[in-house]
Formats: structure tokens, sequence, C-alpha cells
């Protein structure tokens, strides 16, 4: 470790002395719904989501309102406390009453993918043992299909969103005036409020259980260690709501008494524009974005107080951090954990190492061998977190909850390294190794080096089976718009993997793809690469072949 990092440690540790100093000075509030109150008291007239490109609004005052009728009504139903409510809606106002009624009512949220077919939902709706389901009008048909098959679910219990008709109750009058809104029970911080999916990028996704606590002490946190520190007021959020992403920054407004800014959906071309024109102060920077946007972002005047860059790579983060000034905070996190490791933003030199950071006041990170004993730094292992925001587990899933945790340890799946500072590395996923001849190979190091060509938009390394070697690395890369192969050429590719990677590592066939299959948060779908003839590949290279 070099003595610059040396005194990173050291001077961390005053920073995240202040960091947890600023958390202990709060106190974690009882319940979801109380934010709400607290804020709609404070401001009721200033505005808590804003749909810009719709016209659409909804002030605090104006919420509470909203909130206080659908649970009332909602309860008029039948939704008790501990029902499931599956919830099939994009990031709308009718999700976001939705969301923060169910908290009111202690009643569990399913939230369902909207890009779900009807076999997924299915399954999902019957391992949920959903009884109510919400969604929007286009999703309603199908649900009434696959309601029949379902022993807790019928289409008396589905509610609709959108243009009314005869085959459905209609999410408008849930928002009718009810002359008693009081709710006989309350709910608390220890109340299960949402079945969270995994991802689902590998098999159908697995729920899991959330409590309010879980929500409250991340928005909590995130306020104590930069939001109201930085002076945060406005949050972009373009990412869907059925992913922990979007319930937390709507947590975080509310928090902050400030206002969100939603678009209809995620755009690369309008990304720098919604920040600059709105005065955002804080989002998450997706790296693609940048990298596809960061001629336009030199004429742009931003008022971000910091942005989060989960898993940039080293050379972009720098980039971004030396274009724009603006602080570019790192950290590692999951649904089934929250956000655990920080950098302090006190810290600027951090940017650009490719750490994910330091370990948070409240959580605990250790890196682990296969025996379960702890390495030293500098050595790779898998990493395990414990602290106040890791879940209650996943929902009838026994086998999982058993691979998934050692005692009070949940193991995340992935591969780290701690350096003597305390700074925590990624170094990729445990199924995501490549093992080609004995030697195991991280995708994740692969697409780190072939980033570092300028006309590289997105990579994703993958392993194809080979009978020599086991497996052999193919990469699918992604230009940036307009360029093709001849623009970045397989031997370009391999040169900066020659340069950058052992001989090992380096991969045996290259892919030029379009796009990629993925999720609704953008992440890649890997498994689908490998299907043959996909569509989205339009052109490919064995390196072998390549004079």
């Amino acid at each position: 470790m070099s003595d610059q990092h040396s005194t990173f440690g050291t001077e961390a540790q005053g920073h995240l002395k202040r960091y947890s100093d600023r958390l202990l000075d709060t106190v974690l509030p009882d319940s979801v719904i109380s934010v709400l109150d607290q804020a709609a008291a404070n401001h009721p007239d200033r505005i808590a989501v804003n749909w810009f490109e719709t016209g659409r609004q909804l002030s605090y005052g104006a919420l509470k309102v909203n909130v206080d009728a659908v649970a009332a009504n909602l309860m008029n139903l039948g939704v008790r406390k501990h029902t499931h409510v599956a919830v099939m809606l994009s990031f709308s106002p009718e999700w976001v009453t939705l969301f923060l009624a169910l908290a009111k009512l202690g009643a569990v949220n399913v939230p369902i993918n909207t890009a779900y077919t009807a076999h997924e939902l299915e399954y999902i709706l019957g391992f949920s043992d959903a009884q109510f389901a919400i969604a929007e009008s286009e999703y309603t048909a199908t649900l009434a299909k696959i309601a029949d098959a379902l022993p807790l679910l019928d289409t008396s219990r589905i509610l609709e969103v959108g243009d009314p008709s005869d085959d459905f109750d209609n999410f408008e009058d849930l928002l009718k005036p009810v002359s008693d809104i009081s709710i006989p029970w309350s709910a608390s911080a220890t109340d299960l409020m949402t079945f969270q999916p995994t991802s689902g990028t590998t098999g159908f996704p697995k729920l899991c259980m959330l409590p309010q606590g879980y929500w409250l002490r991340m928005a909590q946190r995130e306020c104590a260690f930069y939001a109201v520190p930085l002076g945060v007021e406005r949050i972009l959020i373009w990412q869907p709501p059925y992913y922990m992403a979007g319930p937390f920054r709507l947590m975080l407004t509310l928090f902050l008494g400030g206002t969100a800014f939603v678009p209809q959906k995620m755009s690369v071309t309008k990304f720098a524009d919604w920040l600059a024109d709105y005065g955002i102060h804080y989002c998450t920077f997706p790296e693609w974005a940048f990298r596809a946007q960061k001629k336009r972002l030199l004429d742009k005047n931003f008022e971000l107080k910091y942005v989060h860059t989960f898993a940039w790579t080293a050379e972009s983060q720098s980039a971004f951090f030396k274009q724009t000034s603006i602080p570019c905070v790192e950290g590692f996190g999951m649904s089934e954990i929250g956000l655990v490791s920080i950098t302090p933003v006190e810290i600027p030199e951090l940017v650009g190492l490719g750490t994910c950071g330091f370990v948070a006041p409240e959580s605990e990170m250790c890196v682990f061998d296969d025996d379960f004993n702890e390495v030293d730094d500098g050595k790779m292992g898998e990493l395990a977190i414990a602290g106040s925001t890791v879940f209650d587990g996943y929902y009838k899933a026994a086998t999982a909850n058993s691979d998934s945790f050692h005692g009070r340890w949940f193991r995340t799946g992935d591969y780290f390294i701690r350096d003597a500072a305390g700074l925590f590395y990624f170094k990729g996923r445990k199924k995501e190794l490549i093992k080609r001849s004995g030697e195991n190979t991280s995708a994740r190091e692969v697409e780190e080096a072939i980033l570092g060509l300028e006309n590289v938009a997105e990579v994703a390394a993958i392993p194809v089976a080979d009978e020599a070697r086991n497996e052999e690395v193919k990469v699918v890369v992604r230009l940036l718009d307009g360029l093709s192969d001849v623009d970045c050429s397989p031997a370009e590719i391999m040169a900066i993997c020659q340069e950058r990677l052992a001989r090992f590592k380096w991969p045996r066939y290259i892919a030029y793809c379009s796009d990629y299959p993925r999720t609704p948060t953008r992440k890649i779908k890997k498994l689908l690469l490998l299907i043959e003839d996909n569509p989205l590949i339009y052109k490919e290279y064995d390196v072998h072949n390549i004079e």
C-alpha cells in the first residue's frame, strides 16, 4: 500500500467519525408514514414529486390527502396489516400514493416488473401469496387470466389504474374522500413493508423481506452522510419503482422535504438537459450516459452537489470528475443489504481509484475465504455483510437463506479485496468467474480493460464452452453510437487486453452488438448473450482466425 493510501485511511477515519456523529444526532422515525406526515406539516404547498414531462405534480399536502384516502378505502376493501398486495405500476403519481398508503396500513408491497411475461407473473403472484393486485390497464387482462389459477387472488381484488372499464374497480375510486381516515392499528419500523425482488438475471427472482426500518435507515444514512450537509433539495429519479433504487430515492426526498423530478423513462440524450434545466442537486449518474454524452457535458451548467457513480471504471470516474468537478460518491449495495460502503466527499483523491470505499457507520464488512476465515488485507475472498440494514431474509426460501447466511453475516457472492487503509475493491461475482485451463478470470476485469478504449460504450465478458480449455473468454462490445468494428477493430481490443491483462485472460472471441438484452434498470442480461444467432450481435470474430 502506498503512503498516499495510508494517509487516506487516517484522514478518512476522521471524516467517518463525523458522519457517524451526524447519524447519531438523528432519530429514526417510527414508521414510513410518519415521514410523510412531518413533511406535509412542515411545507404542505411544496412540490414533493414533479413528473416534468407530463405536467403532473403532487404537493406534500395533496400527497398526504391522497395517501390517507387510499389507505382508508383499501382498508374498507379488506386490506389489513400484513396483507400482500402486488403492484404493477410505473413510477407514477398512483405508484407514489400507493407505496405510502400500503406503508400506512402495514401491508406488504409486492413490486412487479412491468416487463414480466404471463409466465413470470403467474410465478411471482403465486409465490408471493398476493391477495390483491393493482396494475396499469394494459396489464389487468393478463392478471385476470392468471388469477383463475391462483388460490389467493381473484378478479374482484384486481384494481386498475387508467381509463375505467367494466371489468375492474378503478384506482380513482380509492381517492374518493372518506369521512373517517383513521386506521385502528399502527405500522412500525419493524413491520414488513416490501418483498423486493432480486434482479432475476439468472432465473426467477427471490423475494427480499424488507421491513419499514430498512427504507428508513437507508434514507436516514444518506441524509446524514451527504444530502443534508451538502444542501440537497432536488433529486432526479430515473429508476423504476420495482427495484430498490426508485423507492430509496423517494424516501430520501421525503426525509429532506425536497422535490423529486421523475421522467417518463430514462433517456441518454436528454439526461444532461434534465440535470441542467431543473437544477438537480443529486442523482445516480450512470456510466453509460457519461460515456455517450461526455462532450455535451462541457456545455452545461450543473447545480449537482454530488452524484453516485456506482460500479464505474476508474478511468471514467477520473474523466468525469476532471471534466465537471462534481463530487463522485462510490459505494457497494444490494437489495439484501442496502448501501454499506461510502467514500467521503472530503477526499477527492479517492475518485478514480476504483474503490467502493470504506465501511459505512452502523455496517460491518469482512472478506472471508471459502472456509469462512477472515483473509489478510490484500488477499481476495468473498465479501460478507452485517449491520442494521441487512434484510430479514428471502421469503419462502429456506435453502437460499441457509446458503446466504453464516450466523449474522450475509454472504454477498462477490469477490473483494480490502487494503490496509480499509478501502474495499470489487473484483467480480463468484458466478461470473470464467474458468479457463485451471485459471480464474474475472469478467469485470476484462470489461474494465476494454473500456479503456475511447470508442467503446459498454462491454460484457461471458464464458463460452471449450473442449480443450473448459471455457473461453468472449467479449460482446457495444461501441459509441454511429461507430462500427472499423472504428474499433478486434486488433485494437486485443492490443489493450495484451497491455493490461495476463495472457490467460485475453478473449478468444470478440463480438459487436447494437445493444444488449437488459433488465429495466439497464443491467445486461448476460445469460441471453449466449443464445446463438442473437439478432443484437452484428459481427463476430474468432481471434485465432484473425491474421
